[in-house]
């Protein structure tokens, strides 16, 4: 182990991931519409995040801004919990889309963009759906996953004390991010 001379003055900080950058992650292919296609939603366990997930499910199966031949909704276990690799396998074989996370705000964002992220190398495109307050660390946390380019679609602080106008909100930039 080399030594080194360290005086009163000077402290030695010594970082051994400094510099260290996850793999690009190239994301999978957007989809044409979204007519026809299977979509699942994967929401948060609080009551909030199903009602919103319930109600966008209703518009993607409405013609003609979705058309979607089924929505799969899919509760996490707890908000902080990702997927497990069965979890996303078994979708990715049903679905050909996910909108995840459904207007979380918290740590529930940065656990979203690690599933996205196994999603999108799967080769199914997703949408973060996420509120104003989860917007930076939804970006954050994506980038620390090698795709700082997962499409984030924020929900409208105006909106978001009423479900059906959350979901109404964000509607068709989530037919354009998939």
């Amino acid at each position: 182990m080399a030594s080194h001379s360290v005086t009163s003055e000077t402290i030695e900080i010594v970082n051994p991931v400094a510099g260290l950058r996850p793999p690009a992650l190239a994301l999978a292919p957007r989809l044409a519409g979204l007519a026809g296609r299977r979509v699942a939603i994967v929401h948060g366990p609080l009551a909030y995040s199903r009602a919103v997930a319930d109600t966008l499910a209703a518009l993607l199966r409405t013609a003609p801004r979705g058309g979607v031949a089924e929505v799969v909704l899919v509760p996490r276990r707890h908000y902080v919990m990702p997927l497990t690799a069965g979890e996303i396998e078994d979708l990715r074989a049903r679905v050909d889309a996910v909108v995840m996370g459904v207007g979380g705000s918290r740590s529930d964002t940065a656990i979203t963009a690690w599933d996205a992220a196994e999603f999108e190398s799967r080769g199914v495109p997703v949408a973060i759906l996420c509120s104003a307050q989860g917007a930076v660390l939804g970006k954050t946390a994506a980038a620390s996953v090698g795709a700082p380019d997962l499409p984030l679609v924020v929900i409208p602080d105006s909106t978001s004390g009423d479900p059906r106008k959350a979901a109404e909100s964000v509607l068709d930039e989530i037919v354009h991010a998939l």
